[in-house]
């Protein structure tokens, strides 16, 4: 590009010189005498021609500044798109691998749990604490793919598998935890502890290994197995602004081939 602009400015500068002193490089511009040729004589239409040729290769090399100018911001832009991808990408698969690990942990803690405590405040006390442990990191997982829902279909789907605590709410609501129209839960520590005394059983089926922790863990392999898809490409969120990027690159360059062809030209004109 410097050598275009040298070539172009070279140029101008003979022209203005040779003005200057009363002559001109395309050629008499009148009948005067005392007006001197650098070049043979030659008629209006060639020298409107070469002037013409000029005046266009100097917005040519203008416009190829321009052009060379939004390559390198189309550049930066698609290096800010790609940092900012990989960034979201590995803020969403920490949070992903946190979330899952402890839902894990905590349904496999309930799974286990012995539900039938009897007078014991102190197992109570630890089941009670169990529950809203797993609640609490199920509500985690819920929110997590909720907020990326958006992002793909396989990630829409995860969220609906979690969301489905909703089918049972009924069932829940009658031992102490409300189900929210999103499927996160609320625990009412009062009204579990006293399903738990009153029917043991009952509150092992909904929350234990055929209840909710049963399908945490399910929901946690199934999530796990899917880990290195959920998370869409880079191509499959913004192929199409990568693609425009690449083919006005693309193009811009070739046309500055062009400019570059044209001015090795003039270069051996002078």
């Amino acid at each position: 590009m410097a050598t275009i602009t040298s070539s172009i400015n070279n140029t101008y500068t003979l022209y203005k010189m040779t003005e200057a002193n009363g002559g001109s490089i395309f050629g008499s511009s009148s009948s005067s005498s005392s007006s001197t040729s650098l070049l043979p004589s030659s008629s209006s239409s060639s020298k409107s021609s070469t002037a013409s040729m000029f005046s266009s290769y100097y917005s040519s090399a203008s416009s190829a500044t321009s052009t060379l100018e939004g390559i390198s911001t189309i550049s930066s832009n698609v290096s800010s798109l790609v940092s900012s991808y990989n960034e979201s990408k590995s803020t969403f698969n920490t949070e992903f691998e946190s979330t899952m690990s402890d839902l894990k942990d905590s349904a496999s803690n309930v799974k286990n749990l012995n539900f039938d405590v009897g007078d014991d405040e102190d197992a109570l006390s630890n089941v009670v604490s169990a529950v809203k442990d797993l609640v609490s990191n199920y509500n985690d997982a819920v929110d997590l793919f909720s907020d990326y829902s958006s992002l793909s279909d396989r990630m829409s789907n995860m969220a609906s598998s979690f969301s489905d605590t909703t089918v049972r709410a009924d069932l829940y609501s009658q031992i102490g935890i409300s189900v929210n129209s999103d499927g996160t839960m609320s625990v009412d520590e009062e009204k579990l502890a006293a399903a738990i005394q009153e029917s043991p059983d009952r509150v092992e089926n909904l929350l234990g290994k055929n209840g909710l922790a049963g399908k945490a863990e399910d929901h946690v392999s199934v999530a796990n197995a899917q880990a290195d898809s959920l998370y869409p490409s880079l191509n499959d969120l913004v192929g199409d602004q990568l693609k425009t990027a690449a083919v006005y690159t693309g193009s811009s360059m070739v046309a500055m081939t062009n400019y570059q062809n044209v001015g090795n030209l003039v270069n051996m004109m002078l």
